[in-house]
């Protein structure tokens, strides 16, 4: 195959116009690709390649070329919830924050009006946000966050729930289901939740049943 000049133009286009992070992720810089007349060779190679022997269109065969050439992106692993609704799953939570923020002043020393932009771009400081925090999908009540934590027991793997009061519970249809190894494990029947014994006995008292 004779590689011709054009194909290089375009691949040398490409890269310029890639976004610096996307080297970053690759273990490079634009520059040093740039730089390199070996791997803009290869790149050019396989990206001409493509089109003309396979007949792929140029978007597919320059994103083809940097991810054959220069590997392709990492896959970004999940970072896992430190915070779950024990109840729904969700791991999304309206709580408040204390915010400062620049805005307009009037001529009486009032507030008049937020910057251009918006509130949102005219904070400068906020603080942690601090709760009752209420899950956004069933609307349960928590402070502090409930902690995305599991424990492993000799009849399954539960999610733990604390400082919850017996009405949540109630609610859902839980009821005491059994102890076991330090945890009270509470059931609806589709769906169990696991509450340390001392919880369970500063929460619901000595009282093993929700049927009161």
């Amino acid at each position: 195959m004779i590689l011709r000049n054009e194909y290089l133009e375009d691949m040398e286009e490409y890269i310029r116009n890639m976004d610096e992070s996307e080297f970053a992720k690759r273990g490079t810089t634009k520059e040093a690709v740039l730089d390199s007349r070996d791997t803009m060779e290869k790149l050019w190679a396989v990206y001409q390649k493509d089109v003309e022997d396979y007949n792929c269109d140029e978007q597919f065969s320059l994103e083809d070329a940097v991810n054959e050439v220069l590997g392709a992106k990492p896959v970004q692993k999940k970072i896992c919830a430190k915070y779950h609704c024990p109840f729904c799953g969700s791991e999304r939570f309206i709580g408040h924050q204390e915010i400062r923020a620049e805005v307009y002043v009037g001529g009486d020393g009032e507030f008049e009006d937020n910057l251009p932009g918006g509130l949102e771009a005219a904070i400068y400081d906020s603080s942690h946000p601090y709760g009752p925090f209420t899950c956004s999908k069933c609307g349960k009540e928590y402070d502090p966050l409930p902690e995305n934590k599991e424990v492993r027991l000799p009849r399954g793997t539960f999610y733990i729930v604390s400082g919850v009061n017996v009405q949540m519970c109630k609610s859902d249809g839980y009821s005491y289901h059994h102890e076991d190894d330090g945890y009270t494990v509470l059931s609806n029947g589709t769906r169990a939740l696991a509450v340390s014994n001392e919880d369970y006995n500063r929460y619901y008292g000595d009282q093993r049943s929700f049927m009161l």
